[in-house]
């Protein structure tokens, strides 16, 4: 009877969903423990703060930040993991559980303000080098487009200490998301400006691995529906992503 009871309990605590959030320099703060989402930083923070209001107040400390490489081999893991705000793709469409989306944003592609001001078409900088972050989205996006020299780093904040050094030319960011990744990489808004090229729309979403029960990504689903529906959805957009 108690090993019955014993393999009950590891079980039941061997499917406890684990919650994660990704890219958060600049977005967060750690308060003993505790994320605490940044006011006017931006997507993460907005992204951050939705999963905050979607669990049980006593489970926040549960919330853990990882980068983003770490993120997507949590998702492919045999334990149920959540992770916040994660760029809708098609090589990811059947990767992941696709819980819903949390905002619609565009990566914009900034570079140096000494730089010649780049204008046109994508087409006709084929050739630029790009900097992005390895396994993003943006990584993916500047592939597909036909970007030839592109240059894979750990973070933002790298691209950008890059880009303000005239080291690369193009780094394609989340509008929302800029502010904060300026802040991340300690940087000056004037050391880089918005180029020439076009936009690329892309949603963020809450996403599941595959091994999260059924129950449990419906019960989300159900939640963040809910949450989107009510006013203090607007609010937290407009605390954290300033719309």
């Amino acid at each position: 009877m108690i090993f019955f009871l014993l393999n009950a309990l590891c079980t039941q605590y061997a499917k406890a969903i684990e919650f994660y959030a990704h890219s958060l320099e600049g977005s967060a703060i750690d308060n003993n423990g505790i994320l605490v989402p940044i006011p006017d930083s931006g997507s993460r923070a907005f992204s951050l703060s939705i999963v905050q209001n979607l669990i049980n107040d006593k489970k926040q400390e549960k919330i853990k930040i990882v980068p983003l490489s770490r993120a997507l081999k949590l998702l492919e893991s045999d334990r149920p993991v959540i992770i916040a705000g994660i760029i809708f793709t098609p090589k990811r469409a059947t990767r992941f559980q696709w819980i819903g989306t949390l905002y619609s944003d565009k990566y914009k592609f900034y570079e140096s303000k000494d730089a010649m001001l780049s204008t046109g078409k994508l087409s006709d900088h084929l050739n630029s080098s790009v900097c992005v972050v390895a396994d993003s989205a943006a990584e993916e996006i500047v592939e597909s487009i036909g970007f030839k020299d592109i240059h894979k780093t750990s973070s933002y904040s790298t691209c950008l200490k890059m880009l303000a050094a005239r080291r690369i030319k193009f780094v394609p960011i989340l509008e929302s998301d800029f502010r904060a990744k300026i802040h991340g990489a300690q940087l000056d808004l004037n050391e880089i400006r918005l180029s020439g090229l076009p936009d690329i729309s892309v949603e963020s979403y809450l996403v599941a691995s595959k091994k999260t029960s059924a129950n449990d990504v419906v019960d989300l689903m159900t939640k963040l529906a809910a949450l989107k529906r009510s006013p203090h959805y607007l609010k937290l957009k407009k605390i954290y992503a300033g719309k």
